[in-house]
């Protein structure tokens, strides 16, 4: 009975302290006077405390948000204003050739920024729609080819690696503007060298796209917030540029329960890598970190097989004959591959006076 009334008194403690933190009080640690028992007493603070770091968070989005606001408002007003500029020149009757030049491309350039602002939107609020399985191999060469007829207008050569044969569970289209947006940004920076390279590997049930190029590359700061909704460095800041390209592509990685990174180093070029979940596929991605044994020959395999056979029947065999330590029976292992033609002979007879091999069946 009285095991129970101190149960009940812990859970009308807690209920006080919690229905504190829901009203929003959650600078204050839990005290004593709140909650008696030591063990309740930190759990709720580990609650209070996740609840404080929460509204930092969102205090950090909320500014975030707000200076992005402040740098469209910036994009639009610049092309707004010379738009009117020379509108009201043409109104007095000022003409010159390149107005017209001139209102067609900060008209273009405040479309681009508001088509980024849709898409950065539409991947926010895109998750797990529109999926389906896709061999990658066929996806992604046809991907590259479309990409590679852009950067070839360009000079740019855009080379890849060999792509492997698995399978992946992808919205198409917002796959295809990760890779988009990732070698525009590289064309951007490209360098003397004219090259973007995008290479592929299979590791631990995931799929590793990079895309690099030998251009400026960028500092370290610059990296670290690179992927930030609007963020430009300060070399980008005058060419078109709305800063939402890199932030579109890391949310619709996320989205598809990847990640992306970058690595990058001043005036030897920078590194995107992101990877994708694969699709488990009988025969296929079953075994994802045996590739070098499968893109070996027939024959090669099937001798390996065979001396991994050789060298435990011989271990074995050893064993028997009460040479059970590791170190013994190991050695015993070698000597055997060295005999091994004299071990087989051995076996064959073995097998045509017992009928069986004794070696492994005894």
């Amino acid at each position: 009975m009285a095991g129970l009334i101190v149960r009940r008194k812990r859970y009308v403690e807690a209920g006080r302290v919690l229905n504190r933190l829901a009203e929003g009080d959650t600078d204050r640690p839990v005290s004593e006077s709140e909650c008696k028992d030591k063990d309740m007493r930190a759990k709720l603070d580990r609650v209070r405390w996740r609840m404080v770091e929460m509204k930092d968070e969102a205090a950090e989005k909320e500014r975030k948000n707000r200076e992005a606001i402040a740098a469209v408002a910036h994009d639009l007003k610049t092309p707004i204003a010379v738009i009117a500029g020379y509108t009201e020149a043409m109104a007095d009757g000022i003409y010159g050739e390149e107005y017209f030049d001139k209102i067609l491309q900060k008209t273009t350039e405040m479309n681009e920024t508001v088509l980024s602002l849709v898409e950065s939107a539409r991947a926010d609020g895109e998750k797990n729609g529109n999926f389906r399985q896709v061999g990658a191999r066929a996806y992604w060469e046809g991907v590259l080819s479309n990409l590679a007829v852009i950067t070839e207008e360009s000079g740019v050569r855009l080379k890849w690696s060999k792509i492997p044969d698995v399978t992946l569970r992808i919205n198409e289209n917002e796959v295809a503007r990760v890779i988009q947006n990732l070698v525009t940004n590289a064309l951007r920076y490209v360098g003397d060298k004219k090259r973007i390279e995008v290479s592929f590997s299979k590791k631990n049930a995931r799929l590793y796209v990079s895309v690099r190029d030998f251009g400026t590359g960028m500092t370290k700061e610059t990296a670290e917030h690179v992927f930030d909704r609007f963020y430009r460095a300060e070399s980008a800041r005058t060419e078109r540029n709305s800063g939402l390209g890199l932030y579109i592509a890391k949310t619709v990685v996320e989205n598809h329960g990847g990640a992306i990174g970058v690595r990058s180093r001043p005036g030897k070029g920078t590194c995107f890598t992101f990877y994708l979940p694969l699709i488990f596929v009988s025969g296929k991605n079953r075994n994802l970190s045996g590739t070098a044994f499968e893109r070996m020959p027939r024959v090669a395999r099937i001798l390996l097989v065979l001396l991994f056979g050789w060298v435990f029947g011989c271990s074995y065999r050893f064993s028997r004959f009460r040479y059970t330590g590791t170190i013994s029976t190991l050695i015993g292992g070698f000597v055997a591959i060295g005999l091994m033609p004299l071990v087989w002979v051995f076996d064959l007879i073995d097998v045509a006076l017992t009928g069986r091999i004794s070696y492994l069946c005894d």
